[in-house]
């Protein structure tokens, strides 16, 4: 999954949120596995930018595990 290669240009060719499902995605500024950060946004989501945390932070952080309960169970 190089930026710029075939693949990448295919899969987000489309539309980024197709369907009658929400979208929501989380994102830190501080995730070093994800580059660009804010590669994660979806057109059409609610795209939700944390506070400083890590990659694996964001399975484990109070605030982010409230969000997305929130976003699952309106």
């Amino acid at each position: 999954m190089r930026p710029a290669s075939d693949f990448l240009t295919a899969l987000n060719s489309g539309d980024e949120t197709p369907g009658p499902p929400r979208y929501g995605t989380w994102w830190s500024p501080c995730d070093t596995f994800i580059n660009p950060d804010d590669s994660t946004v979806l057109r059409g989501a609610q795209n939700t930018r944390t506070t400083c945390l890590s990659h694996t932070a964001l399975t484990t952080d109070a605030t982010v595990y409230v969000q997305v309960r929130d976003f699952v169970n309106p």
